[in-house]
């Protein structure tokens, strides 16, 4: 199982080597976040204007995604705070970080001291050349289709802003007995 940032290392060890793996779950499986990006300011901007917040909307309008990288400053202040407002991504029904994030990855009981500390590690790096690379990539091209049964059953989990993505990218292979977690 690969979930957001794991699940462009997950996708593409499973598609390599599907014959390591019994199954693979992408949870909030990347394809293109860049072409995400756009596509949630386009779903936000729309959204805001319907529910008639005009503070919102003037920021969004003030601050565009675009398909250059890096994004640019004044769309990435803005954007965590468009999220929470339509309660979309990782912030669904969440009302803070801490306690929809931070409190809850520390109070999972399944969860190694050291796995708790490097998901905080990792969240705090602010690694903005990572989070460039991460965003350039484009699964729904470079991924080749898996050589094992799949499915596109978790198409209804994927939120509004996400890109539309190829069937093989929303894969649960059945083949041997070693199941990928990234």
């Amino acid at each position: 199982m690969a979930h957001s940032g794991g699940s462009l290392i997950g996708i593409q060890a499973a598609a390599r080597a599907p014959e390591l793996y019994s199954a693979y779950i992408g949870v909030a499986q990347i394809s293109y976040q860049l072409k995400s990006e756009t596509l949630f300011y386009e779903y936000s901007l729309q959204a805001y204007r319907e529910i008639g917040n005009k503070q919102m909307v003037r920021q969004l309008e003030a601050a565009p995604a675009t398909m250059t990288i890096p994004l640019p400053a004044s769309y990435m202040k803005v954007r965590d705070k468009a999220m929470h407002g339509l309660g979309v991504g990782t912030t669904h029904g969440m009302r803070s970080v801490i306690t929809g994030v931070f409190l809850a990855s520390w109070l999972c009981r399944e969860y190694t001291l050291g796995e708790k500390l490097a998901i905080w590690r990792g969240k705090f790096s602010n690694d903005k050349l990572l989070w460039d690379k991460i965003i350039a990539v484009d699964l729904t091209r470079e991924v080749p289709r898996p050589t094992c049964r799949f499915t596109s059953s978790m198409a209804s989990t994927i939120t509004p802003y996400l890109t539309r993505l190829p069937e093989h990218i929303l894969i649960s292979c059945k083949r041997r007995s070693r199941v990928l977690y990234v």
